[in-house]
């Protein structure tokens, strides 16, 4: 037993005082479960903001997670460190479908719309088939006509919140439980300031390097669609890789304009 200081992960007023930009803090919590999630398959099934605590990591500027820029010192932000508390209920994904989740997130790097059905229903089954990826793909239902939903729902067979229920029913439970974890992540992370495109960036990321192996001693890799194809992947690759130095450069170029800036001066 180890008694450790921290505030909880939705205090923000705490995190402030303690010289921690909660949005530094929502990028580090969908990084850490999006690793234990695409890569691991072992994941912390309850990260309600209770069992999380915030506090500035022991050793500022050592994280493999952040990198610092010698700038950063002469500002007050602290590099945060997360603490997760109650190790009772976790998950385990099993590998195959772990598998499958990553390349359906790869699918959407692409927009690979085909390969994506085709994960969904090899997850999903046929009913879930198209369904599960419009749901995981963050705004891809608002872009499609109201015809296509209609189509979606009714391939699906679901018409109401009864038909949705017993649609996630016959989903596989570790599935389930997934998508139930990612959704209090988001939620927090959401509320601390992470914009969509830093999740879309963080699940990518993490769905790359979980995608390339087997955990299992004698598994192998299986590729679904246009994911076989080397080329593909190598695209997918290149796609993400460009996805994160624009983050990067971003970041950079917003933080050193908040250092050069002129401060107001009080009379």
């Amino acid at each position: 037993m180890e008694w450790v200081e921290g505030c909880r992960a939705n205090d923000q007023e705490s995190m402030q005082q303690a010289s921690i930009r909660p949005k530094d803090v929502a990028v580090l919590l969908l990084d850490v479960f999006a690793e234990m999630t695409y890569v691991h398959g072992f994941v912390h099934a309850d990260p309600h903001p209770g069992n999380i605590l915030v506090r500035p990591a022991p050793h500022q500027g050592r994280s493999h997670r952040h990198i610092r820029f010698w700038w950063r010192h002469f500002t007050k932000w602290k590099q945060p460190q997360l603490v997760l508390l109650d190790h009772g209920l976790y998950l385990t994904i099993p590998d195959k479908l772990r598998q499958q989740y990553c390349q359906l997130w790869c699918s959407f790097v692409v927009q690979d719309h085909q390969t994506a059905v085709a994960l969904g229903t090899a997850i999903a089954g046929k009913r879930g088939g198209e369904l599960l990826p419009a749901i995981l793909r963050p705004g891809w239902l608002k872009q499609v006509s109201p015809e296509e939903r209609k189509r979606l729902r009714s391939n699906a067979g679901v018409d109401n919140l009864g038909d949705l229920g017993k649609l996630l029913e016959a989903l596989p439970r570790s599935l389930v439980e997934i998508l139930k974890v990612s959704a209090t992540v988001r939620s927090t992370a959401s509320m601390l300031g992470a914009p969509l495109s830093d999740r879309l960036r963080v699940n990518a990321v993490h769905a790359l390097h979980g995608m390339a192996y087997s955990q299992d001693a004698q598994g192998t890799v299986e590729y679904v669609g246009d994911l076989q194809s080397r080329t593909m992947r190598m695209r997918i690759s290149a796609t993400i890789c460009a996805l994160r130095t624009w983050s990067w450069l971003s970041a950079t170029v917003k933080d050193m304009y908040i250092w050069l800036r002129p401060q107001p001066i009080v009379l």
